[in-house]
C-alpha cells in the first residue's frame, strides 16, 4: 500500500531507524491519512480535576455558582456545567439556540421553573 518495504516499515516502528520525509510521505499518502498525524501527540483521554479548583461563574450576588466541569468543546458539541445555588435564589438565564438541549439532574433540594429561561430554587 504504500511503496515502504516491510522491513523499513518494522524498523521505523521500532524505532532503530529514522525516516526521511519522502519515506514519510509515502507511508500517510498509501494509509491515506495527514502527515501531522504522525506527529501529532494524542489527545487526552482522562482529565483529572479537583472541584476545589475549579473557579465558579458567580451571580446573584454569590448566590448562583456554576462550575464548569467539562469546558464547551467544538469537536464534542457540549459541556458540562454543576450549578449550586442557595435557597430562595431566583436566576434568570438567557434562551439557548435553537436545537440546543439542556438537562438538570436535581441532585439535593428542590427547585421550581417559572419559565423556560428562569430557574427558582
Amino acid at each position: 500500500m504504500t511503496g515502504v518495504s516491510k522491513a523499513m516499515l518494522g524498523q521505523i516502528e521500532r524505532g532503530d531507524s529514522n525516516p526521511t520525509i519522502s519515506i514519510l510521505w509515502k507511508i500517510v499518502n498509501g494509509l491515506r491519512i495527514s502527515f501531522t498525524s504522525l506527529i501529532e501527540e494524542d489527545p487526552v483521554k482522562v482529565t483529572h480535576f479537583r472541584f476545589e479548583q475549579l473557579e465558579p461563574f458567580v451571580e446573584e450576588e454569590g448566590r448562583y455558582r456554576a462550575f464548569p466541569l467539562i469546558p464547551f468543546d467544538q469537536q464534542k458539541r457540549f459541556e458540562i456545567y454543576t450549578v449550586e445555588m442557595e435557597p430562595n435564589c431566583d436566576h434568570i438565564s438567557e434562551a439557548h439556540n435553537e436545537g440546543i438541549e439542556e438537562y438538570i439532574l436535581m441532585m439535593q433540594g428542590s427547585w421550581t421553573s417559572r419559565s423556560s429561561s428562569r430557574l427558582t430554587r
